[in-house]
């Protein structure tokens, strides 16, 4: 077995590897933002939302997934990643920061191992105890540098979107009817994209909008792959709200994810089919957080 370091610097552990109930890694608690490292060299083999990856499922929520000599290391729940598909990574490089997506009671990176042949039917989703091989603290391996590395910051970019017209005297949607954010144009079909380039984003979609007591209405985040032929849509998020007996529904909903080269993110604004009455949309924003590591 290979001698691999813990991917967290200070945390403590609680849940262990099987625990009477299949628990498939070790689970670390850390407060959200604790930066989380490789445990070893190796290459990305995927990161993002673990809905859209059969090896992590959506219980994972934002992952990483890297391959080493010796087999595979997941990162699950994390707030956010740093590194993509393909990318060559050292040990103890920074890959992302503590969090609680997905299905987690708070804070922590479950961290797991598996072989490079993953045996699907041991009855843990093919993954080994992560003590099987020898864990050392994170940072004790030291590798001298060829060049003293460069200090790593977060830089934050903000993209904040407002769809004109229904900032502008309002939108009415018809049951069964949508429309997509768009800052210049009152076609329903066009779409602005939200976000602003790859990296690790947090959305947050604002809506304000008078309707009927009772009705529903949704606000849906559509990411477009702009390199397939033909581009291929899909529904990332979707909230649904339930216009109060006043009459007014105000809906702040946040949306976590990764985006690759060539996605473009759109915010769709859905009636439900069996609404009893039109829906006035005054307020239709959207604002976008990069987290790019400078």
């Amino acid at each position: 077995m290979a001698k691999i370091e813990w991917p967290l610097k200070n945390f403590f552990i609680t849940d262990e590897f099987g625990a009477g109930r299949s628990h498939t890694g070790i689970d670390l608690a850390a407060p959200t933002g604790t930066g989380i490292y490789a445990t070893d060299d190796g290459v990305v083999s995927a990161s993002g939302n673990g809905r859209n990856n059969s090896w992590m499922g959506p219980m994972a929520g934002l992952y990483v997934l890297i391959r080493h000599a010796w087999g595979y290391s997941g990162y699950a729940h994390m707030n956010a990643f740093v590194v993509y598909a393909g990318q060559t990574v050292k040990r103890g490089q920074l890959i992302g920061y503590v969090g609680s997506t997905g299905l987690a009671s708070g804070p922590h990176c479950h961290f797991e191992t598996l072989p490079l042949s993953p045996n699907w039917a041991n009855g843990i989703s093919g993954r080994v105890d992560p003590r099987t091989h020898t864990l050392v603290p994170q940072g004790s391996t030291v590798i001298p540098p060829v060049t003293p590395p460069k200090k790593k910051e977060i830089k934050v970019i903000a993209y904040h979107r407002e769809d004109k017209y229904a900032r502008n005297g309002g939108r009415t949607v018809a049951p069964g009817a949508h429309f997509y954010l768009h800052t210049t144009t009152p076609n329903t079909w066009n779409a602005e994209n939200v976000a602003g380039g790859v990296g690790a984003y947090s959305f947050t979609g604002h809506l304000y909008a008078q309707g009927q007591p009772g009705d529903v209405v949704r606000i849906v985040y559509v990411i477009q792959n702009q390199k397939t032929t033909p581009a291929r849509s899909s529904t990332h998020y979707t909230e649904s709200r339930v216009i109060d007996k006043n009459g007014l529904v105000r809906a702040n909903v946040e949306f976590k994810r990764g985006i690759a080269d060539g996605d473009q993110v759109f915010l769709r604004f859905e009636a439900d089919t069996a609404n009893t009455a039109p829906v006035k949309v005054t307020a239709l924003d959207s604002d976008a957080y990069l987290f790019k590591v400078v």
